[in-house]
C-alpha cells in the first residue's frame, strides 16, 4: 500500500500535539500482560494492542479492530537500606483498537492506585503503512498524578518504525521521545524478532543514548515464545536497563484464538537508586491478566 499525501496528513495532527506540550521526567510505566512476560522485548515484534506503549507502527501488519482489558497488581518489597517501607499497587488498563483502515489508531485508558496516590494514564497511536513490509507510526500519551516526588503532569510523544523483512523475521525500532527533554528518554532502541516454524520465536531488542556513555544509558531485553500445544504459548523473558537502573525477569501464559486471547503473567524487577526520579532500593513482584477480543 503507497503511503499517500492524505495518509501523512491523517498522521501529522497526532504529531503536532505532541510537538506542542513539553515532556517531563519518566512518564508512569504501563505495558501489556504479554510485555510483562517477556520482560518488555518485543521493540520488533508485531503486537497490535501494545500499539500506544511500546512500539506504534506494528499495528498496521493486522487488519482486525480490538478490545483489550487487563488487571494488575504489583508488591514492593524494600531493601534494607530503603527510605520507604513495602507497599502495594494496583492498575486497570483498556485499549481499543483499528486497523481495518488506511490510516490504524489505538487508544489506551490506565489507572493506577500507588503508595502515593492515584495515577491516570491516556494514550493515543496513529500509524500507516509506507510501502508493502513497512510501517511508520506515533504515539502521544498524557500522565496525571496526584501525589509523589515526579510531576503532576507529563507529557511524551513517541515515535516508531517497523519493518517486515520476511514473514519470519521482523525488525523494528522506536524513539521513547522524539523531543528529547525527558533526559532518561533521550535515546533509541532497536529490536527484532525471528519465528522458527511457527513454534518458537525469539526476541532481542537493544537502545542507547545519544548523549550519554552507552555503558550508562545501554538496555537490552531478550525473550522467547514457544508453542505448545495448538493454541497455547508459553513466554520468558529478561532485561537489564542502565538507563531506569532496573533488571528483572518476566513468564506467561497466553490462549490464543481467532478472537479471543486469554494472557497470564507475573514479572520480578530488582529497582535501584535513582535520585532523580525519586527511585530508591526495592524489588518489585507483579502478576497480570487480560482478555482481549477482536473482531
Amino acid at each position: 500500500m503507497k503511503f499517500t499525501i492524505a495518509m501523512l496528513s491523517r498522521l501529522l495532527p497526532t504529531l503536532l500535539l505532541g510537538l506542542s506540550c513539553a515532556t517531563y521526567l519518566n512518564a508512569s510505566e504501563v505495558s501489556t500482560t504479554r510485555l510483562k512476560a517477556t520482560a518488555g522485548a518485543g521493540v520488533g515484534s508485531l503486537l497490535m494492542d501494545e500499539a500506544t506503549m511500546l512500539n506504534p507502527a506494528a499495528i498496521s501488519f493486522f487488519q482486525v479492530s480490538s478490545i483489550y482489558i487487563q488487571k494488575s497488581g504489583t508488591d514492593f518489597t524494600a531493601d534494607d537500606n530503603s527510605p520507604r517501607s513495602s507497599a502495594s499497587e494496583e492498575n486497570l488498563l483498556f485499549i481499543a483498537s483499528d486497523s481495518k483502515g488506511d490510516v490504524d489508531g489505538s487508544f489506551s485508558y490506565s489507572k493506577q492506585d500507588d503508595r502515593f496516590g492515584k495515577v491516570t494514564r491516556m494514550a493515543a497511536s496513529a500509524s500507516s503503512a509506507i510501502g508493502k513490509k513497512s510501517a511508520l507510526g506515533f504515539s502521544y500519551s498524557t500522565t496525571k498524578r496526584t501525589g509523589g516526588p515526579l510531576p503532576a503532569k507529563l507529557n511524551q510523544i513517541s515515535a516508531g518504525v517497523t519493518h517486515a523483512i520476511s514473514p519470519e523475521f521482523t525488525f523494528g525500532i522506536i524513539v521513547p521521545d522524539v523531543l528529547g527533554d525527558d533526559p532518561l528518554a533521550r535515546r533509541a532502541i532497536a529490536g527484532a524478532q525471528y519465528v522458527y516454524k511457527d513454534f518458537i520465536a525469539l526476541m532481542f531488542d537493544a537502545g542507547a543514548g545519544w548523549e550519554t556513555d552507552a555503558k550508562e544509558s545501554s538496555v537490552v531485553r531478550a525473550a522467547v515464545q514457544l508453542k505448545i500445544f495448538q493454541d497455547f504459548y508459553m513466554r520468558f523473558g529478561a532485561q537489564e536497563d542502565k538507563g531506569l537502573k532496573k533488571k528483572g525477569t518476566g513468564a506467561g501464559l497466553g490462549w490464543v484464538q481467532p478472537r479471543l486471547v486469554i494472557e497470564a503473567a507475573v514479572a520480578s524487577t530488582q529497582y535501584s537508586e535513582l535520585v532523580s526520579i525519586g527511585q530508591v532500593d526495592e524489588k518489585a513482584k507483579e502478576t497480570s491478566f487480560s482478555l482481549s477480543y477482536r473482531f
